[in-house]
């Protein structure tokens, strides 16, 4: 093998495709490249459903440290989300499945991973502010919650954020007892808080 223990290298290993639209046709080129030392036959399955579709030229075998190129097109007249599978083989037995997906438009919301309280003092109230940003084509609608946690607070805790809007809430915490907060995130539409004590 030129590089690997791994004769065919397959980029990218996953389509993605967002913010489709009916009628409208996408297209991801696929690089498939001979790894090894010697030509290789390489076949490609296609598609099971009819809204994916690969196009490719028809050669003999690829050369030692060449790429076979695939154009993986997308079309559909429906609103949804769809997936589908590209089956790759070759000598060997060699065989890869890229995955296929493609999204309709979404909320995409983003926001800071991680927020550290630091140590808090007794009896006072912390206050951090959080930015949320929606950052794709659809309206957004937020929940945060808490598990575990009865003194904090957030203002607000339930709201919507449309495309390329902005808001920024407040996280408040006062409690008893010293400390140590670091927020992390769970999923998009629902964020958990966990803690250590100190």
């Amino acid at each position: 093998f030129i590089s690997n223990s791994v004769p065919i290298e397959v980029t990218p290993p996953e389509i993605i495709i967002n913010d489709i639209e009916p009628n409208q046709t996408y297209e991801v080129v696929v690089l498939v490249r001979n790894l090894t030392n010697v030509g290789r036959r390489i076949r490609v399955y296609q598609p099971k459903t009819n809204k994916f579709r690969c196009d490719y030229d028809m050669q003999g075998n690829v050369a030692a440290g060449l790429a076979m190129k695939l154009v993986v097109s997308f079309e559909t007249d429906k609103n949804g989300d769809f997936h589908d599978v590209l089956e790759i083989v070759s000598d060997n037995g060699f065989s890869q499945t890229v995955a296929l997906h493609a999204f309709q438009p979404q909320a995409t919301i983003a926001f800071d991973p991680f927020i550290n309280f630091g140590f808090i003092k007794i009896m006072k109230e912390e206050v951090r502010p959080i930015l949320f940003e929606n950052q794709g084509k659809k309206e957004g609608k937020v929940d945060l919650r808490f598990e575990g946690v009865n003194d904090m607070a957030i203002q607000p805790s339930n709201f919507v954020i449309k495309p390329g809007e902005r808001k920024q809430v407040f996280l408040k915490y006062k409690y008893s007892y010293i400390l140590l907060l670091i927020y992390s995130p769970h999923l998009i539409a629902r964020r958990k808080l966990v803690y250590l004590e100190e």
